[in-house]
């Protein structure tokens, strides 16, 4: 069985259950006006699309997307996507296997990079 299939689906049911207070939840000061379909599933339960997606009552989308992985070198890895737009796949492969505290200092100080080369300093050569 695929726990982050059913992890998945358990965060789903709780968006639905829940998409009144989900915007303030998160912060966001804008109002769900209704829940539009991310999904189309066939009879092999195979998804292609976003996590969840809400109609708000300004005519704008809002995007929540849910994590199942429990890597915190995944998360960097996003975050530096966000910044960076790119990150390289051999810069990847070597985030990956690097010691858990280095990946917390990463974390904490990619604020402060203006390069992803930047990340160079913390790889072994």
């Amino acid at each position: 069985m695929d726990y982050n299939k059913v992890e998945d689906a358990v965060f789903k049911k709780a968006m639905e259950v829940f998409k009144e207070g989900a915007a303030e939840f998160f912060g966001l000061n804008v109002k769900i006006s209704a829940q539009a379909e991310t999904e189309i599933k066939n009879i092999d339960i195979k998804t292609n699309a976003m996590d969840y997606l809400f109609y708000t009552d300004n005519d704008e989308y809002l995007h929540f997307e849910f994590q199942t992985t429990k890597k915190k070198e995944d998360l960097l890895i996003r975050q530096l996507i966000k910044k960076f737009k790119i990150v390289p796949e051999d810069y990847k492969k070597q985030l990956m296997i690097l010691p858990q505290e280095t990946i917390e200092i990463i974390g904490t100080e990619m604020f402060d990079m203006d390069s992803i080369e930047e990340l160079k300093k913390y790889f072994n050569s």
